[in-house]
Protein backbone atom coordinates (compact mmCIF):
# COMPACT_ATOMS: atom_id res chain seq x y z
CA UNK A 1 0.00 0.00 0.00
CA UNK A 2 1.22 3.48 -1.19
CA UNK A 3 1.12 6.53 1.39
CA UNK A 4 -1.96 9.29 -0.14
CA UNK A 5 -0.08 12.13 -1.69
CA UNK A 6 -0.05 14.89 1.07
CA UNK A 7 -2.03 17.66 0.08
CA UNK A 8 -0.61 21.28 -0.81
CA UNK A 9 -2.83 24.49 0.39
CA UNK A 10 -3.54 27.05 -2.62
CA UNK A 11 -2.73 30.82 -1.48
CA UNK A 12 -5.74 32.62 -0.90
CA UNK A 13 -5.71 35.70 -3.15
CA UNK A 14 -6.82 38.81 -1.79
CA UNK A 15 -8.92 39.71 -4.90
CA UNK A 16 -10.62 36.77 -4.52
CA UNK A 17 -11.36 37.69 -0.81
CA UNK A 18 -12.56 41.10 -2.05
CA UNK A 19 -15.03 39.75 -4.57
CA UNK A 20 -16.61 36.98 -2.33
CA UNK A 21 -17.27 40.20 -0.15
CA UNK A 22 -19.03 42.02 -2.74
CA UNK A 23 -20.92 39.20 -3.98
CA UNK A 24 -21.98 38.68 -0.47
CA UNK A 25 -22.97 42.01 -0.03
CA UNK A 26 -24.82 42.37 -3.49
CA UNK A 27 -26.93 38.69 -2.57
CA UNK A 28 -27.85 40.41 0.75
CA UNK A 29 -29.01 43.45 -0.20
CA UNK A 30 -30.97 42.62 -3.77
CA UNK A 31 -32.46 39.47 -2.40
CA UNK A 32 -32.15 38.70 1.15
CA UNK A 33 -33.11 41.75 3.24
CA UNK A 34 -36.37 41.97 0.81
CA UNK A 35 -37.07 38.36 1.44
CA UNK A 36 -36.64 38.63 5.33
CA UNK A 37 -38.83 41.76 5.39
CA UNK A 38 -41.44 39.95 3.62
CA UNK A 39 -41.16 36.97 5.96
CA UNK A 40 -41.53 38.92 9.07
CA UNK A 41 -44.19 41.03 8.06
CA UNK A 42 -46.06 37.98 6.45
CA UNK A 43 -45.43 36.33 10.79
CA UNK A 44 -46.54 39.46 11.92
CA UNK A 45 -49.79 39.58 9.80
CA UNK A 46 -51.12 35.92 9.65
CA UNK A 47 -53.58 36.83 7.81
CA UNK A 48 -52.12 38.26 4.61
CA UNK A 49 -50.77 36.42 1.79
CA UNK A 50 -47.71 37.03 0.37
CA UNK A 51 -49.60 39.71 -2.11
CA UNK A 52 -51.09 41.35 1.18
CA UNK A 53 -47.45 41.30 2.98
CA UNK A 54 -45.90 42.95 -0.47
CA UNK A 55 -48.82 45.55 -0.28
CA UNK A 56 -48.58 46.31 3.06
CA UNK A 57 -44.31 46.83 3.05
CA UNK A 58 -44.75 49.11 -0.30
CA UNK A 59 -47.63 51.22 1.55
CA UNK A 60 -44.95 51.59 4.56
CA UNK A 61 -42.75 53.86 2.21
CA UNK A 62 -41.84 50.86 -0.92
CA UNK A 63 -38.34 50.00 -1.73
CA UNK A 64 -36.66 53.00 -0.88
CA UNK A 65 -38.81 54.64 1.45
CA UNK A 66 -37.72 56.31 4.44
CA UNK A 67 -39.78 54.84 7.21
CA UNK A 68 -40.74 50.68 7.65
CA UNK A 69 -39.00 49.91 4.46
CA UNK A 70 -37.25 47.12 2.69
CA UNK A 71 -33.67 48.45 3.71
CA UNK A 72 -34.22 50.97 6.46
CA UNK A 73 -31.98 48.68 8.16
CA UNK A 74 -29.16 48.74 6.00
CA UNK A 75 -28.29 52.19 6.02
CA UNK A 76 -28.17 55.20 8.87
CA UNK A 77 -31.10 57.62 8.47
CA UNK A 78 -29.89 60.69 7.64
CA UNK A 79 -29.94 62.37 10.98
CA UNK A 80 -28.19 59.62 12.91
CA UNK A 81 -25.12 60.42 14.91
CA UNK A 82 -23.10 57.88 16.71
CA UNK A 83 -23.35 57.86 20.43
CA UNK A 84 -21.55 59.83 22.60
CA UNK A 85 -19.45 57.36 24.31
CA UNK A 86 -18.37 55.98 20.74
CA UNK A 87 -16.97 59.13 19.77
CA UNK A 88 -14.45 59.07 22.80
Amino acid sequence: MSKPAALEKKPVKFSNLLLGAGLNMFEVTTLGQPLEVMKTTMAANRTDGMMGSVSRIWSRGGALGCEYSVYTCLLPSPGWKPPKHALT
